[in-house]
């Protein structure tokens, strides 16, 4: 399945929930955006991340207390976080920062320390899917 397919899923999960948890999708961000943070950093966004970006530029679902940002909002310099990662969203209310990794570009969950093991952002959002379904099947 292709990443624009997943990502499709992804939006019908999130408003067949939506009365009940509530979310957001913000704006594209702006191509200009992505290249003024990389070339100030010099950090590479990973491809698959930055497809989602010229999608939207902020997601937030109550279901899964996920969030996921715009590279004006990423963080890549706290003292906890390893120098691998690139912290763009989290899962709020546990402390969970989700990450990338700048040599994989693998998604990686921090949690507190615990680090998970790297997947690509379209399993991440697959794995966020799988659980919009789980949900469905407890209401």
């Amino acid at each position: 399945m292709e990443l624009k397919e997943t990502m499709k899923i992804l939006v019908e999960c999130t408003y067949r929930f939506s009365e009940i948890y509530g979310f957001e999708f913000g704006e594209p961000t702006e191509e200009r955006e992505i290249t003024a943070w990389e070339n100030t950093t010099g950090i590479t966004i990973p491809a698959q991340y930055k497809e989602w970006l010229h999608f939207t530029s902020r997601y937030e679902c109550g279901a899964w207390f996920v969030e996921l940002r715009s590279p004006s909002h990423f963080r890549y310099d706290q003292p906890w976080l390893s120098d691998d990662l690139v912290i763009i969203g989290s899962c709020v209310g546990d402390g969970e920062a989700i990450c990338f990794s700048k040599t994989t570009g693998d998604i990686i969950c921090d949690d507190h320390g615990e680090l998970s093991t790297g997947c690509t952002f379209q399993e991440f959002l697959e794995e966020l899917i799988e659980h919009y379904h789980d949900t469905g099947e407890m209401l």
